[in-house]
């Protein structure tokens, strides 16, 4: 039976996470199967989807700090104003998730417009929308600025997933906060899941408010690790997708997402196309990707486990050994490579996804720009950075990491790609309007080169750097971006230079005329 989580305040997840909990029952896809070792932790690197999903819409507002002692919570909707659910009282903050919904019509924003799916990326074809999720949704509130709060996409298509069956969700949110009287959006998320329907002990999501000996608690429950939505007794068990699947997915949103975005693709394609004043229509393709994964078993006495835990820039305990470590998170990289003595060098699984969602960026302001979406980043790591690549001495860099072989012993070979604006490259290298090409290397951590196959694009305002086929455990993947030079012109020309009635005329690539003449 899968592992559900405690009862605990909403909490926004991030993309992939490293969890510790006792064992789980093996399913399709992979998902760890572990021994309960008296005396040792199990650890499990794999990506959030997996392990947890709100696959609802709320609103919460609360007072006093983040403690357990003094936090309340209170959920809302949309409209309210007074009482607990006063946003505009002082103290009073607000957290929530807007999952978005299919478009219904031509003039909505703030929802899906459209999911195709293919063998290829020129065998894409229209899905077909069946319907939205039972679940808590909210009202939109036009005069404070927050969109319809919606629940899962139901969709069907052609191309069957490795369950053998054609159904497929989008999970698409965004972060709710609020301020100077106007909902605020970030931390975008878009999943694509293929499912395939079971039976058992489950429910429609439901939001709970709880009382406390030390306040109250808002959660969501019913949300089930491994279901990319739950009704009454069924659950739609996440599946693989088949290998070489492509999938295409526009989603019309506010143009508050911006910057960067991070995924689990394989030669993705961006676009980005105003859709409304406030609004835009971003379409992301791009192959499906088998990310490794891991489940390894520690003793409780190896010092392994305090190196980890407090560089990690976040995790989660609760009382039953069960912690998550959210990715991409500072620490990340090194906790991994901590981890690979204990696995032998080796994933324990791969799971196939297509996902993408914001991503933070640091250092030149050409890269931190979030008015304008900038570019995306994609891998099949096991982990990665937790920012957008950096930007030093004339490179772009970024780093990746992961065991060194798969589950049947072959290599495992990284994928990377990187599409970014031209006005980024234009912007970091002062480049003039010309095309732009570059070089892609990649190296491990300690300076020797990784071979792999590499390629660089510059193609309708998007350039795309790619490499593939490199092995791990740490390898850094290093971007320089060129431009030629204009050539100086050769031509010569002739000109007619003339002192009274003499006239002379002079040839060259600059003529000028000799003293005492004027040119005629």
């Amino acid at each position: 039976m899968l592992k559900t989580r405690p009862f605990t305040p909403v909490i926004l997840a991030a993309f992939v996470s490293i969890t510790i909990f006792p064992a789980v029952a093996s399913a399709s896809p992979w998902q760890p199967v572990l021994v309960n070792t008296p005396n040792s932790t199990a650890l499990v690197v794999q990506d959030t989807y997996m392990t947890s999903g709100e696959q609802a819409s709320y609103l919460v507002a609360q007072t006093g700090s983040n403690s357990y002692t003094t936090l309340n919570q209170t959920a809302c909707t949309g409209d309210s104003s007074s009482g607990p659910c006063n946003f505009d009282a002082p103290g009073v903050t607000v957290i929530g998730t807007i999952e978005l919904p299919v478009c219904t019509s031509a003039l909505q924003s703030n929802c899906v417009a459209g999911l195709s799916i293919g063998t290829s990326a020129d065998g894409l074809a229209p899905a077909t929308f069946v319907q939205m999720t039972a679940g808590p949704i909210l009202p939109p509130d036009s005069a404070r600025g927050l969109p319809d709060g919606s629940t899962v996409g139901l969709w069907t298509s052609s191309v069957p997933n490795e369950a053998g069956t054609n159904t497929y969700a989008t999970v698409v949110s965004m972060t709710v906060t609020y301020s100077g009287g106007h909902y605020r959006f970030d931390n975008f998320v878009a999943n694509v899941l293929p499912y395939a329907m079971t039976s058992g002990v489950f429910q429609t999501p439901t939001i709970n408010q709880n009382a406390t000996a030390s306040g109250t608690r808002v959660g969501i429950q019913g949300a089930t690790p491994n279901c990319a939505w739950t009704g009454p007794n069924e659950c739609a068990q996440i599946q693989d997708f088949i290998p070489g699947t492509v999938a295409s997915l526009s989603i019309r949103v506010t143009n508050e997402i911006g910057g960067w975005f991070v995924g689990r693709l394989q030669d993705p394609s961006l676009s980005v196309a105003p859709f409304d004043s406030s609004s835009n229509l971003i379409t992301v393709s791009g192959s499906t990707v088998e990310a490794p994964q891991l489940a390894v078993t520690i003793p409780d006495s190896n010092p392994v486990l305090d190196t980890i835990f407090p560089n990690i820039a976040s995790y989660w305990s609760d009382a039953n050994n069960y912690r998550e470590l959210m990715l991409p998170a500072q620490g990340a990289l090194a906790a991994v490579d901590a981890l690979r003595t204990f696995a032998n060098n080796t994933a324990s699984g791969q799971i196939s996804e297509w996902t993408f969602e914001s991503f933070n960026a640091t250092g030149d302001t050409c890269m931190t720009d979030t008015s304008h979406v900038l570019g995306l980043v994609t891998t099949n790591a096991m982990t990665y950075s937790d920012s957008a690549p950096t930007f030093a001495n004339g490179q772009l860099t970024y780093q990746v990491a992961g065991m060194h072989y798969l589950p049947d012993g072959s290599l495992a070979l990284g994928t990377y790609d990187m599409v970014m604006a031209d006005s980024v490259a234009r912007c970091l290298y002062h480049f003039s309007t010309a095309p732009i090409s570059g070089s892609v290397s990649v190296t491990e951590s300690n300076g020797t080169e990784n071979v792999a196959t590499t390629s660089v694009t510059d193609r309708g305002g998007w350039l795309h750097l790619a490499a593939y086929s490199f092995t791990f455990s740490n390898p850094v993947i290093s971007m320089k971006l060129t431009q030629a030079v204009a050539k100086k012109s050769t031509k010569k020309i002739t000109i007619s230079c003339v002192r009274g009635k003499l006239v002379k005329r002079v040839s060259g690539t600059k003529p000028v005329c000799p003293t005492g003449y004027k040119k005629r």
